[in-house]
């Protein structure tokens, strides 16, 4: 099972316990004018009109939106098999998105999972955007800030996401993003297994 596959299932056990309503955002297919544009993107990742115009699939927004009990989350789920994420992996609409959202009271960041050894981390979206305008606006090119999110920094700045054993879940990231979401009912039921649906 992929990251947001693992996502995904866990959003629907919160959703089978009444705790929290969080889905992927949909992409949306773009029109792409010029054809060596396309050359990147997987075949599965863009196509042909009848009248042969190109087109791409294209986030509209960030991964993940949703709520529940009082609270709003949206966030971003990134994947690196390296030591850290390198901060082009990340777009600058994004970031900004997700600023506005936390400023406007919105539990808004990115999920990070680290594929090596399966660590998750979850770091506000602020924190992202000061890490990223460090990195961005470096006198004279030399490399006084890092070029990526290490594993270090996020455990500085960041929440690890710890998920225990005993649970359903293999991410189960709004324990550590939102711990007000849960009674101690709801505990017990994602770690036992009851009511999952």
């Amino acid at each position: 099972m992929g990251f947001q596959a693992d996502i995904d299932s866990a959003n629907a056990t919160y959703r089978s316990h009444g705790i929290a309503n969080v889905r992927r955002n949909k992409e949306d297919w773009v029109f792409s004018g010029d054809p060596g544009r396309n050359a990147h993107y997987a075949p599965s990742r863009w196509a042909r009109t009848d009248d042969g115009r190109r087109m791409r699939r294209a986030k509209s927004d960030v991964d993940y939106r949703g709520g529940g009990r009082g609270y709003s989350i949206a966030f971003d789920a990134k994947e690196t098999a390296l030591a850290s994420l390198p901060l082009r992996n990340i777009e600058a609409s994004q970031i900004e998105t997700l600023c506005l959202d936390e400023r406007c009271g919105v539990i808004a960041g990115f999920l990070i999972h680290f594929s090596r050894d399966g660590a998750v981390y979850w770091i506000g979206a602020t924190k992202v955007r000061d890490a990223y305008d460090k990195a961005k606006y470096q006198p004279d090119g030399k490399a006084a800030h890092p070029k990526s999110l290490s594993r270090e920094w996020l455990a500085e700045h960041g929440t690890l996401v710890e998920t225990p054993r005993s649970s359903l879940l293999r991410v189960d990231y709004l324990r550590a993003v939102a711990p007000g979401l849960f009674s101690s009912s709801d505990s017990a039921g994602i770690t036992s297994g009851a009511g999952v649906g």
